[in-house]
C-alpha cells in the first residue's frame, strides 16, 4: 500500500514537468553538484539542443539541470533522492505533449547518510483524451482516466527502522523490496500486484476507486481490497501508514485522502 501511495503522490510531479521531449538523460551527481548528459533534449521554455552537458544540483528531491543560463526541474522525490548526497539517473527519457504524459527510466541510485535506495526499469504512462485549464485538473483527468504504471525492483534500506511483516508482525525486515510492480488506473478505478519481501515474496493485489476533487484541492482513495493470496492484509497496511506519512494526508480505512499543497 505505501508503494501505492507513493505512485498516486508521484503523480503530483508531473504537474509540474516541462512540456517537450528528453532524450537518454544520465546524470552524476555527488554533493554540492553534479554533472548529466542528454542526447536530445527539446523543452518549452529552455530550446532545442543535441547532445548537451548539463550541470545538476539536488534541490530537495527536485534534480535541476543547468545549461548556460536556462535551467529546468525534474522532481525525482518519490524514489527517496530528498536528501540523498549521491543520486545517479540512467537512461532517463520524458515525452509530455498533447497525447500523453510518459516518464521512464532504467535505473535510479540514492544513497544519504542513513539510507540507500534503488530503482530499476520504471515507466509511467498517462494517455491524454483533453487538456483543462487547471494545472492539477489536467494531470489528474487524465491520469485517473487511462494510465499504467510497471516498476521492475525497488530497494530500501535503512539503519534507522525496521519494517514489520505483513503475514507475520514477528518478523522485521531491515530492508524493504518490491518487484514487479503494476498499476492500472481506467476510469478512476485502480488495480494493480507487487511482490515483496514483506509478505515473504507472496504475491500481492490491490484494487480501489481515485477521484480526484478540485473544489478542496484532494485527491480520495477507497482502497476496497489488499490481499496476499488468501489473507487480508489491508488492516496492518493502514496501521503501519497510519502516523507515518505527511501532514498533508489522512488516513481512514478504507480511504487515503491526500491534499495538495
Amino acid at each position: 500500500m505505501k508503494t501505492i501511495l507513493a505512485v498516486m503522490l508521484s503523480l503530483q510531479v508531473f504537474a509540474n514537468l516541462p512540456w517537450g521531449n528528453l532524450e537518454n538523460v544520465n546524470a552524476t551527481y555527488s554533493s554540492p553538484e553534479g554533472k548529466a548528459t542528454a542526447k536530445y533534449l527539446n523543452l518549452e521554455g529552455f530550446g532545442e539542443y543535441s547532445s548537451p552537458e548539463l550541470f545538476v544540483k539536488n534541490n530537495e528531491g527536485i534534480l535541476v539541470f543547468s545549461f548556460e543560463d536556462k535551467k529546468f526541474e525534474i522532481d525525482l522525490s518519490l524514489f527517496a533522492v530528498n536528501d540523498a548526497d549521491n543520486v545517479k539517473v540512467k537512461n532517463l527519457n520524458l515525452v509530455n505533449n498533447k497525447e500523453k504524459i510518459n516518464l521512464n527510466f532504467d535505473s535510479i541510485y540514492a544513497k544519504a547518510a542513513l539510507t540507500d535506495a534503488k530503482i530499476h526499469n520504471v515507466e509511467f504512462d498517462c494517455k491524454r483524451e483533453a487538456i483543462h485549464d487547471d494545472m492539477y485538473g489536467d494531470l489528474f483527468q487524465t491520469c485517473f482516466t487511462n494510465s499504467d504504471i510497471f516498476f521492475k525492483r525497488f530497494d530500501y534500506y535503512s539503519e534507522e527502522r525496521s519494517f514489520k511483516n505483513f503475514i507475520d508482525e514477528k518478523t522485521n525486515h531491515t530492508d524493504i523490496v518490491v518487484k514487479n510492480i503494476e498499476i492500472h488506473v481506467k476510469d478512476e478505478r485502480f488495480n494493480g500486484k507487487l511482490e515483496s519481501n514483506l509478505t515473504f515474496g507472496i504475491d500481492v493485489r490491490f484494487d480501489g476507486e481515485v477521484k480526484y476533487y478540485a473544489d478542496k484541492q484532494m485527491v480520495e482513495l477507497k482502497v476496497d481490497s489488499v490481499r496476499a493470496s488468501l489473507f487480508s492484509i489491508r488492516s496492518k497496511v493502514f496501521k503501519e501508514l497510519d502516523g507515518n506519512v505527511p501532514d498533508n494526508i489522512v488516513v481512514d480505512e478504507p480511504y487515503i485522502r491526500i491534499y495538495i499543497p
